[in-house]
């Protein structure tokens, strides 16, 4: 971990580390935890440690930037990622090139409506469900400010399949780890092929050309839905 290699680098002793912020208690209240049951603090997001400030029109005009360097460098089967979980999973599973892979943040709609232009003849998504649930019903901007928990959506999935979730689960991810594996991977293969047929039918596109793959946190493979080969699976 790079906290643990960065202490290593000057002692050998044992340390205890406390990662705090000042005031986070009454920070968190003008955040988004409360209505995930998260209570007593801030939370730490991200997974490299960094705070992008990003504009969001300059956002999507870098989507498009990236549709358009995809298609110039040959690419045929694009991927697309929520984040950085999203594309380390896709690059575990399969050999990428770096074009190839697109990181679409919370513009799915956009990305989508922009993806209509080109003529690339597959596409992946990839990613948690924690972000990716959440078109299936419709909402096309993930980001949670505009959108509802996917919680919400993966509830109903499992309802509809006979699952029952945990009551007091406030993530997705910890909705998941109250089942079987078994059972977890049927529910995240539903949700996939939900996905892919909404996906399809915003595009226009036959099903066949759209694939969904589900991940947990930790990058291994919840649930799938359409052909992986186009993307020579490795694993």
């Amino acid at each position: 971990l790079p906290i643990e290699e960065a202490i290593r680098e000057v002692t050998d002793k044992g340390v205890l580390v406390t990662v705090s912020v000042p005031g986070g208690r009454e920070l968190a209240q003008r955040t988004f935890n409360p209505r995930l049951g998260i209570e007593g603090g801030v939370s730490i997001l991200g997974t490299s440690g960094r705070v992008r400030p990003y504009s969001h029109e300059a956002i999507k005009e870098a989507l498009g930037c990236s549709l358009d360097i995809a298609r110039g460098a040959g690419v045929e089967c694009l991927v697309l990622v929520p984040g950085n979980i999203g594309e380390e999973a896709a690059r575990k599973r399969f050999t990428l090139t770096d074009e190839q892979v697109v990181q679409v943040s919370n513009e799915w709609g956009y990305m989508l409506d922009r993806l209509a232009e080109y003529d690339f003849s597959r596409i992946l998504l990839l990613g948690h469900p924690g972000k990716l649930a959440k078109p299936i019903y419709g909402d096309w901007d993930t980001h949670s400010s505009r959108s509802e928990s996917a919680l919400v959506t993966v509830s109903e999935i499992a309802r509809a399949c006979g699952i029952d979730l945990a009551e007091d689960a406030a993530t997705v991810e910890a909705a998941l780890a109250g089942l079987s594996a078994e059972v977890a991977g049927e529910l995240a293969t539903e949700m996939a092929r939900r996905l892919r047929r909404v996906v399809a039918e915003r595009l226009g596109w036959a099903e066949e050309r759209v694939a969904v793959n589900l991940v947990r946190m930790d990058r291994t493979v919840l649930g799938e839905a359409g052909e992986m080969s186009p993307w020579q699976m490795e694993r």
